[in-house]
């Protein structure tokens, strides 16, 4: 029998026979490895945001569009933690944050589309101030 590298879980050969005890250690190490984590992260989720949902980062725009959100939220000592990434089907990014117990504006990060071959995501490490003016909306 050999083991997995990370979580060290029990990986008889073809030819072991089937041993439950070796089982049971691999169940208990995934629910341990589980709860560290549910732990760190109060939540993960992938949701679809409808085009017309007020909540939708699109729903401003001239045409809005549905997106694919992730969420993710946990808590730090006693604060909630949490964002959130938006991918339209028009190739926007957005994202946001949670702040005092809040979720923050949309705030557009690119477009995946066409802002790719001009800035890409460098545009964002960007120090020189006179490209800024040159870029504002």
């Amino acid at each position: 029998m050999t083991q997995t590298s990370f979580l060290h879980l029990n990986k008889p050969a073809d030819s072991d026979a089937i041993n439950i005890s070796a089982l049971n250690d691999n169940a208990d190490l995934i629910d341990a490895a589980l709860a560290a984590l549910s732990g760190a992260v109060g939540g993960i989720a992938v949701t679809v945001i409808a085009a017309d949902d007020e909540d939708n980062p699109t729903a401003d725009y001239e045409t809005p569009a549905p997106v694919l959100c992730m969420t993710v939220t946990g808590t730090s000592s006693s604060t909630s933690l949490g964002f959130k990434i938006a991918a339209s089907s028009t190739g926007y990014l957005f994202a946001r944050t949670f702040i005092s117990g809040a979720w923050e504006d949309w705030s557009r990060i690119i477009n995946v589309i066409n802002d790719r071959e001009d800035h890409g995501v460098l545009m964002f490490a960007q120090t020189d101030s006179s490209s800024d003016s040159e870029t504002e909306e």
